[in-house]
């Protein structure tokens, strides 16, 4: 068990180390890029991602292990690239885009960048822009099956996985619920209705599966 800590220790420094060194990325705090195009801002590759992670350090050595002022910039980064990239579309304060697509799944779309938002204490005007946006995510669902499809526009109710559909989107809500709204546990129940009823029957793996 010792062994264990210890190991697990040295893991959280060595990565403590790697997350020092991206942030030293000029690009990291800048934005908005033509309402994400640029160094990206999806949870799989991007700004989110490396928010993520550093929330993840902080969690395991300590608040300040990726001190605050390394991370509201890019938070702020974030939230300007969304506003640009939703400065055609009514009634959502942020969208995203990456390659091109605007997409909706945990991994490279919405609700990965707005569950990574959900854990920063948030001015009251970007808090209220998360708000909106989600709000806009959940208008997006297939009213019969309680899925979301794959990114804005896409009318084929076909992914059920973390990366894209009602998977990740439940973890979002269960975030959104727990510091924002318990009405939102409902539509979490939706969406992971549609996960049991249609995943599991096919693939086990993270990001395209269960």
């Amino acid at each position: 068990m010792l062994v264990l800590r210890k190991t697990r220790r040295i893991f959280y420094f060595y990565y403590d180390g790697i997350i020092a060194q991206v942030a030293k990325e000029k690009a990291l705090p800048v934005g908005p890029e033509e309402g994400g195009f640029g160094m990206s801002y999806d949870l799989l590759y991007g700004r989110a991602g490396f928010l993520w992670g550093a929330l993840f350090l902080n969690k395991h050595l300590g608040e300040d292990a990726v001190p605050k002022d390394i991370l509201i910039p890019i938070i702020d980064a974030v939230l300007a690239g969304g506003r640009a990239g939703a400065s055609d579309i009514k009634d959502c304060p942020l969208m995203y885009r990456w390659h091109g697509t605007r997409y909706l799944g945990a991994a490279n779309g919405l609700a990965g960048i707005l569950h990574v938002l959900l854990h920063f204490p948030l001015p009251s005007e970007d808090a209220e822009d998360v708000k909106g946006t989600l709000r806009y995510l959940m208008s997006k669902r297939f009213p019969h099956s309680g899925n979301y499809p794959s990114s804005e526009g896409n009318p084929r109710d076909k992914l059920v996985q973390w990366g894209h559909g009602a998977t990740g989107m439940a973890i979002t809500l269960s975030k959104a619920a727990q510091v924002r709204q318990t009405i939102l546990i409902f539509f979490m129940i939706l969406c992971l209705k549609s996960v049991f009823s249609r995943q599991l029957a096919h693939y086990l793996c993270v990001c395209a599966g269960f």
